[in-house]
């Protein structure tokens, strides 16, 4: 009787202690929201330290159409490159080229959650970010940024997070 006892709060610990369903939704979060959340305990610092090229910056200046906005995707605790590097200089970013934050949605979220966009955007890492245009993904931050990063050497500013800000941009 008592293994039985012991066997079933097993059973039921087990299964209050795993995720549910509805746990593996993505969270929409404001930034002030981001940097007040734990798991994004770094946000801040590297956002504070992070110089963007002006020049850059400049070219982007609150430059999105009417009918634009951008996707953010970001994982809480991570420790990659991508979340608390690459992350907070978009951030940092999209803050200097005046992009009024309604024109930004960020999820947070683990890779295998569900978000709004499903239908249109499927992806294995985060983060992930996405300028879209009249409902329609026209560029993927993330993915240039490490494509370019890796691939071509001769190309200049490939590692800055604001010269594919500013592609996006331009598309």
């Amino acid at each position: 009787m008592t293994k039985l006892l012991t066997l079933s709060i097993l059973i039921l610990l087990g299964i209050s202690c795993s995720e549910s369903d509805i746990d593996k939704e993505a969270q929409q979060i404001t930034k002030l929201e981001l940097e007040n959340t734990a798991g994004y305990e770094w946000f801040i610092s590297e956002y504070q330290n992070y110089e963007p090229d002006n020049i850059l910056i400049n070219s982007i200046n609150n430059n999105l159409d009417t009918d634009e906005k951008l996707l953010l995707f970001i994982k809480p605790s991570c420790q990659c490159r991508g979340t608390q590097k690459d992350f907070p200089q978009l951030m940092k970013s999209i803050d200097l080229a005046t992009i009024p934050q309604n024109k930004l949605e960020i999820y947070s979220m683990k890779e295998d959650y569900t978000h709004p966009y499903l239908n249109e955007i499927q992806f294995s890492e985060l983060p992930q970010a996405y300028l879209v245009k009249s409902g329609k993904i026209r560029y993927s931050i993330f993915d240039s940024l490490n494509n370019y990063r890796t691939d071509d050497e001769n190309l200049e500013n490939k590692d800055k997070v604001e010269f594919y800000l500013s592609q996006a941009m331009n598309k």
